[in-house]
This record gives structure tokens, C-alpha cells and sequence, in this order.
């Protein structure tokens, strides 16, 4: 097995800025660290995620995603295609639109301080989630999340954030999705069952799957959230109207949802089942990649993955 890490770069990330900075600022570093290093550029998701299952076959120890969420997500479905028990360590670079996995982890946005990380060699069990889901086009599929997975109104600001992420920055972009969300206005009414019980009726409005605390830039929809604990933190928010989804906005910010209960429940589970009930495909999202479904699950599968924190 090699000990020298291999980097998969995201050279769209950031609004397309990520190329330069890596090639100006961090490559100089890392070569500093590890002469020699093997590193490679993505070209799309699928990209990524097929250099991170090339880099498992070939024993590579460590797997480092320099991007944000979304090349994180990338990185880890490649990892997690991979047949063998004994999988490559992840590491993150956060530089790129959305950089809230790492928040779990307690790596800053320095990319200094980030590969110190590495070098200073502390790692965590991960688990990692995987959504089955089907929809007409793709029939059935499976996607993995380590971080947070959405459906409902998350979903729709992940998809708005995919198409508008090179026009503005990310506090900005986040907020302008939220907003947009918000002011149309759709429920989505739903049957959920939580760990395989029976199925109830929900007009939902957004659903947070969380293994991680903190998504959708700067959210911290679930604080208790532990990356180890082999649960799903859920986050259910029911349908509201314009004025109480603006004043409510700031819970999902905090975390704190006392006494609207009612409003915004919060359970702690091994899995998880959405049916839509809806005519049209409902918007989910892992890690901020989003996609149609029809009905999916969401489940853990307990300390997948190795991941060097910043955690004491």
C-alpha cells in the first residue's frame, strides 16, 4: 500500500477560482510536504468518484478531496464502490462553494492548517449513509452521503445551487436558494416510515438526514449529530406558510427548536423511508448533489470510512 496520499482536485469548485488557487497556493505546499505527490484534476462527478475507486484499487492509503461538499461526495462514492473491507483514509481540502463537512470534523477553512491534519495523522470511524432510491427515469439507484442528506424544499435549494454556484458567493448563493424556496411555497406531502415501522402522512416541507451537523452553508440543522454514533439524526420540517417559514428560518441556523415542537420534530434512527405523494418527482439531495426521486430510503452503514479530523 502507498503512504503517500493522492489528491483529486475539483478545478470547478469555488465559482471556478479553485484551479488557480490550488495551482498558486496549495499545490506549492503540498509538493513542499510530499515531493513526488500524485494529484489529478476532475472533470465531473463521476470523474472524481471513479479516480477515488482507482486510487482504492490500487492501494493507495490515503485519498485527499480538494473541493467542497460536493467533491467530498464524489470522492466518497468512489471510495465506497470499492469491494474490500479495507478502504483508503479520506482527507479534505475545503476550497469550494459549500465547505460543511469539514465544520464535523473541526478543520477551518485554511488549507495550511487542513494538511497539517493529514501529517498529524488523527482519524475517525466514519459511518456513511446511502439513499436507495427509484425514480421513472434511472429506475432503481443507490447514492452515498457523508455529511447530510435532503428531500423536499433541500432538495429544491441544492438543485437551484447547483444551476447558480458560478454567479455568487456562498453565504449569498445559499440565502438566494433558501429565499427562492421559501417564497414558492410548495408542500410536500409524504409518507415516512422511521426504522422500518409503519408508514404515516406528513405534509412536509424539508427533511434533513444528518450524520454531519452542518450543511447549506452555515445550517446547523442537527447539533447532536455525531459522524460515529451509527445513527441518523432527522430533521422534519412541516409545511408552513411564507411568514412562519421566514421567522422559523433561523431554528434550522441554531438547531434550537424548542417550543415549535410541532413544527420541526427531530428523531434519532437507523433508517428511513419517503414516499412521495405527489404525481411529480420530488427533489432530494446528498451532500448538496441533488437528484429526482419517487420514494427512497436512507440508512447507514455503520464506520465505513477512515477520515483524518481535527477532533480531540
Amino acid at each position: 500500500m502507498s503512504h503517500s496520499p493522492f489528491f483529486i482536485v475539483n478545478p470547478y469548485a469555488k465559482a471556478g477560482n479553485a484551479k488557480e488557487i490550488w495551482e498558486q497556493h496549495v499545490l506549492p505546499e503540498v509538493l513542499r510536504l510530499y515531493p513526488g505527490v500524485l494529484w489529478s484534476y476532475s472533470q465531473s462527478f463521476e470523474h472524481g468518484a471513479c479516480l477515488a475507486l482507482q486510487a482504492a484499487e490500487q492501494e493507495i492509503d490515503t485519498v485527499v478531496a480538494v473541493g467542497g461538499d460536493g467533491t467530498v461526495n464524489s470522492v466518497v462514492n468512489g471510495l465506497m464502490q470499492h469491494k474490500s473491507v479495507q478502504k483508503p483514509t479520506l482527507a479534505c481540502i475545503p476550497l469550494g462553494t459549500g465547505c460543511d463537512f469539514v465544520k464535523s470534523l473541526n478543520i477551518p477553512l485554511d488549507f495550511k492548517v487542513a494538511l497539517f491534519c493529514i501529517r498529524l495523522g488523527h482519524k475517525i470511524d466514519c459511518d456513511v449513509g446511502c439513499v436507495d432510491y427509484t425514480n421513472p427515469i434511472q429506475g432503481d439507484s443507490s447514492k452515498y452521503f457523508i455529511n447530510v442528506a435532503g428531500y423536499g424544499a433541500n432538495g429544491e435549494v441544492a438543485q437551484w445551487v447547483d444551476q447558480s454556484r458560478q454567479h455568487f458567493g456562498s453565504k449569498t448563493t445559499y440565502l438566494a436558494a433558501v429565499l427562492s424556496v421559501i417564497f414558492k411555497n410548495m408542500a410536500y406531502p409524504t409518507q415516512i416510515a422511521f426504522n422500518d415501522e409503519e408508514f404515516s402522512n406528513v405534509p412536509l416541507k424539508a427533511l434533513f438526514v444528518c450524520n454531519g451537523s452542518f450543511c447549506g452553508g452555515g445550517m446547523c440543522p442537527s447539533p447532536k449529530a455525531s459522524l460515529s454514533s451509527g445513527f441518523l439524526s432527522v430533521v422534519a420540517v412541516e409545511n408552513m406558510n411564507v411568514f412562519e417559514n421566514i421567522f422559523y428560518l433561523s431554528r434550522l441556523y441554531s438547531g434550537n427548536y424548542q417550543g415549535i415542537e410541532k413544527k420541526i420534530t427531530v428523531k434519532q434512527v437507523q433508517s428511513l423511508q419517503v414516499m412521495s405523494m405527489i404525481e411529480d418527482e420530488v427533489y432530494g439531495d446528498c451532500d448538496g448533489e441533488s437528484f429526482l426521486l419517487k420514494t427512497a430510503k436512507f440508512y447507514l452503514k455503520p464506520k465505513a470510512l477512515q477520515v483524518y479530523s481535527n477532533l480531540l
